[in-house]
């Protein structure tokens, strides 16, 4: 998405995934809004700045671009909320690394309780 000059150091972890509500149909032919959080790793600031681009136009490019490909896959509008976070020597970091799978991703995302879960708990 970045071109020949994305950093090769880099990794992107989803922090959050709202799927929406299902709703009853109506006149509106508005679809539901999926929610994404997402955090993009690199190594060092100069990687940071590449990645962002003069004035934001290349992190606003990923976002576009992934958020297209995401709707198309979802059926539904995504809001995408990007940030990059430089983490020196992440790849050496076996418990990072490891953390990138996207199946422990994906068993972090499932353990965080949904708001309405937790207030039936509170019942």
């Amino acid at each position: 998405m970045t071109g020949e000059e994305v950093p090769y150091a880099s990794a992107v972890v989803i922090e959050q995934f709202e799927e929406p509500e299902p709703e009853p149909p109506s006149k509106s032919n508005k679809k539901p809004l999926t929610r994404i959080a997402a955090a993009i790793y690199c190594e060092r600031d100069g990687q940071k700045a590449i990645l962002i681009g003069k004035g934001g136009s290349k992190l606003k490019e990923i976002g576009t671009r992934a958020r297209l490909q995401i709707e198309s896959l979802l059926g539904t509008r995504v809001y995408l909320e990007l940030r990059i976070i430089v983490e020196p020597g992440w790849r050496e970091s076996k418990a990072f690394v490891e953390s990138l799978d996207w199946r422990n991703q994906l068993e972090k995302l499932a353990d965080r309780p949904v708001p309405d879960e937790e207030e039936e708990d509170s019942k």
